[in-house]
């Protein structure tokens, strides 16, 4: 019996005639993870190359179509958006400007000409509402006529703010006024005067006492009238803001504009007058001369 050599046991992994073992291992096999990552890996780049080529079958022509519709349509909507960002931008643009227009008839008085029927107080009350949408500057309206009732337009218009609104004629008008001051107010009191001529056509010391205070009694007064001719002197020069509606003849224009401090001349003035739609009037900033056309 012959003894197997040492070399041949580093060869085999079994002797003769035994049962055959497992064989051994094969170190260069690639595990079955790795087989797993690779045939992934080849799918998706098969994948890949597949699209491209389906994209390189299409007809150039159509791709370039399709291509160029589509930068129309994203044009479009980026149009759209830029639209819609400017019409955001002036709305606020005019919310803010409508506003401080009118902050600036805040505490003074103000006289709004016209001829009967051209909207004085349809123009009054469209600002009040303006007002009341943004936040409550007055406590309380006081709409004063020469008779008890009210005007139409006031009627229909004023459910529409909140601010209470409170109408008197003018006999019942000072006397319930200087009673209202007697209180200190945290508030502004806006005063309507309407077609008021005939109680500022005199001079009258309780009126221009209140008139020249008007800052100190946190009140605004807004005065409607038609013929600026007859109003006091002394109350002229207290005019702050002068809104002028169409109808006027170049006389009587020239005859108001001489008498306001309007920073430009009769000529020019007269010119912007004669320009105006039926939905435009002219303004004058007494305290600044501005001179400018606003919608009414």
């Amino acid at each position: 019996m012959s003894i197997v050599s040492d070399t041949n046991i580093t060869q085999m992994c079994s002797f003769s005639g035994t049962p055959e073992l497992p064989p051994c291992p094969d170190i260069t096999e690639t595990p079955k993870e790795e087989i797993k990552a690779k045939k992934n890996k080849t799918n998706n780049k098969e994948k890949m190359n597949q699209f491209i080529k389906r994209q390189m079958n299409d007809d150039p022509i159509d791709v370039m179509m399709d291509i160029i519709e589509e930068n129309k349509r994203l044009r479009k909507e980026l149009e759209r958006i830029g639209l819609l960002l400017i019409n955001e931008n002036r709305m606020n643009e005019k919310l803010r400007n409508g506003v401080l227009n009118e902050r600036k008839m805040r505490v003074n008085l103000n006289i709004i000409l016209g001829k009967q029927g051209t909207g004085k107080t349809t123009f009054i009350m469209k600002g009040l509402i303006k007002i009341n949408k943004i936040e409550h500057l007055y406590g309380a309206v006081i709409y004063v006529t020469k008779n008890v009732g009210e005007d139409e337009t006031f009627k229909e218009l004023k459910d529409l703010i909140k601010t209470p609104i409170y109408g008197m004629n003018y006999k019942k008008f000072i006397p319930a006024l200087i009673q209202y001051y007697k209180q200190p107010q945290e508030k502004h009191l806006l005063i309507i005067l309407e077609d008021a001529l005939f109680a500022l056509m005199k001079e009258d010391k309780t009126w221009g006492e209140i008139i020249t205070r008007l800052r100190h009694l946190k009140t605004t007064i807004i005065v409607n009238m038609h013929i600026w001719k007859s109003l006091n002197a002394s109350f002229k020069i207290q005019v702050a803001t002068i809104i002028i509606f169409k109808g006027y003849s170049k006389e009587n224009f020239n005859y108001i504009f001489r008498q306001t401090a309007a920073n430009t001349s009769g000529f020019i003035g007269y010119y912007l007058y004669l320009g105006m739609n039926k939905e435009q009037i002219l303004k004058i900033d007494n305290l600044t001369g501005d001179i400018s056309i606003i919608k009414k």
